[in-house]
């Protein structure tokens, strides 16, 4: 066995010691999750078509019809039945009873609002739409407004299974780019508000565990504790002096024209997932995000608030994951112990790692624009799927590689190499320390070993970075086999 690396320990099991950091596996982010759902369709004076094939009509307590739509304002203390509203609804004043059902707003929106105002129901579902008949005017799109205070809950699977969990359904005609509002403390109601071309303002505070919004855009105008899942295609917007915690709760921001999740106030993760195409902390010394655990996921991220990102707290779970791009960390990047960095994707600043690193979801390439250093808690994870630079995980460090803690490295797909191969796992431009141990599969092949010798060693070497797997012990036979590897490691530097 050749190890010639110093201190480096080789172990041909493959070890699972205490208080590694576990790797996790990535979440999925989520497309439009009621794209293939069919609003409901008014088609004539008196007729709805819902997306299960069956049919509604105007409600008894509707203020207006379909000649003369005209809002139904409510002060007192009234029932409200299902159907079609023409003109909409407006709630001031009173104890108001919502029967179970599915309810149709035809232009005039949807709102509630007054000390003295109670609205309640279950089994509830708002569709907010235009009178397509007086689309201008009274038919016009309107906004809805739900105090914190509704008790409504979205309809269940056994009431209505077609719009189960659905509260606010926002008509999608691009012409509707009205809000959804949701005012006061903490909310009493239960359910999706969807509104896909519109904005949805949230004024809530609290824990907000039945908060579940999935809009354009949202706007969170007050500071708030979420165990729900919001979802903007567009943009999030958290202004300076408001926050967000996120309590085992999902947050997504697509930013499909291209507008990054940029925080003026703190977010703090504790459990959950956060998933962001952009994510830029550059405002102001409250622009953080405080990632004690949970999973966060971004196609590209930008931090200069003046501060190292900081992935977990050191206690709980917390993976980073990179979905290809660049992230630029302007004061480095640190990871805690019970931290793990995952995925692939171009590192532009200095990384520190106490917990875990393991490239690509199998196989990926991390390069990173400075230094990184390993301490002695340091777990890197690399899998090998052949012999391919494509086929397994590498590591490029323009700086200074400071090893330590453990190298895992471990087949994928079935993958067993042939003598000679060569694995280019790293590229640095300088390397100093060594690892604690090396965790290197066995074969059942005889008179074969691994060589790590070139593992860390400098760059001129011709085969620094590299594994080697060879046929031991050394004979005339090794010295052709490392003459073929040496001309791969050639054609295969060449094309990276």
């Amino acid at each position: 066995m050749n190890t010639g690396a110093g201190n480096l320990v080789l172990r041909c099991a493959l070890l699972v010691a205490a208080g590694l950091a576990a790797m996790v596996a990535p979440a999925q982010a989520d497309p439009d999750p009621f794209a293939a759902l069919v609003a409901p369709l008014i088609v004539d004076h008196s007729t709805v078509f819902y997306g299960d094939g069956t049919t509604g009509s105007t409600s008894s307590d509707s203020g207006g019809t379909w000649t003369t739509p005209q809002l139904k304002s409510i002060t007192s203390d009234t029932i409200l039945h299902p159907g079609i509203y023409w003109g909409g609804v407006r709630i001031t004043g009173g104890n108001v009873i919502m029967v179970p059902g599915r309810y149709v707003m035809a232009g005039g929106g949807f709102s509630a609002s007054g000390s003295s105002t109670t609205v309640s129901g279950t089994d509830v579902f708002i569709y907010n739409s235009n009178d397509p008949f007086h689309p201008t005017t009274t038919g016009a799109f309107a906004p809805v407004s739900l105090p914190a205070s509704a008790v409504l809950h979205a309809p269940g699977p056994l009431f209505d299974a077609y719009y189960q969990g659905i509260l606010v359904l926002d008509d999608r005609n691009p012409a509707n780019t009205t809000s959804v509002s949701m005012t006061g403390g903490s909310p009493s109601w239960q359910g999706y508000i969807y509104s896909v071309n519109g904005q949805a303002n949230i004024t809530t505070g609290g824990a907000a565990d039945g908060l579940n919004v999935v809009a354009r855009n949202i706007s969170l105008m007050n500071s708030s504790t979420n165990l729900g899942f919001l979802q903007a295609f567009n943009s999030f917007n958290i202004p300076n002096g408001t926050s967000l915690v996120i309590n085992n709760g999902r947050v997504e921001v697509d930013g499909l024209s291209g507008v990054p999740f940029s925080p003026f106030g703190p977010v703090t993760v504790n459990s959950g997932t956060v998933v962001v195409s952009q994510l830029n902390l550059t405002n102001n010394a409250s622009s953080v995000v405080n990632f004690n655990g949970g999973l966060l996921r971004s196609s590209g991220t930008t931090v200069s608030n003046g501060m190292a990102f900081v992935v977990g707290d050191g206690v709980q779970s917390a993976t980073f994951d990179l979905l290809g791009g660049t992230h630029s960390f302007a004061n480095g990047l640190l990871l805690s112990s019970n931290a793990n960095l995952i995925g692939s994707g171009t590192i532009i600043g200095s990384v520190t790692n106490f917990g875990g690193i393991a490239p690509g979801n199998s196989p990926g390439l991390l390069s990173i624009t400075g230094d990184l250093t390993l301490m002695d808690s340091s777990v890197l994870t690399m899998e090998v799927g052949g012999p391919d630079t494509n086929q397994y995980d590498r590591i490029d460090v323009s700086g200074l590689l400071v090893a330590g803690g453990w190298l895992n490295v471990s087949f994928t797909n079935g993958y067993a190499p042939a003598k000679g191969e060569t694995f280019d796992l790293f590229g640095f431009g300088a390397a100093t320390n060594s690892f604690a141990g090396i965790t290197l599969p066995t074969f059942q092949y005889a008179g074969t070993d691994w060589d790590t010798s070139h593992l860390l060693a400098p760059a001129s070497d011709p085969l620094s970075g590299s594994l080697i797997f060879i046929p031991e012990p050394a004979t005339p036979s090794l010295l052709v086999a490392g003459l073929g590897v040496f001309t791969a490691w050639r054609r295969r530097r060449a094309a990276r």
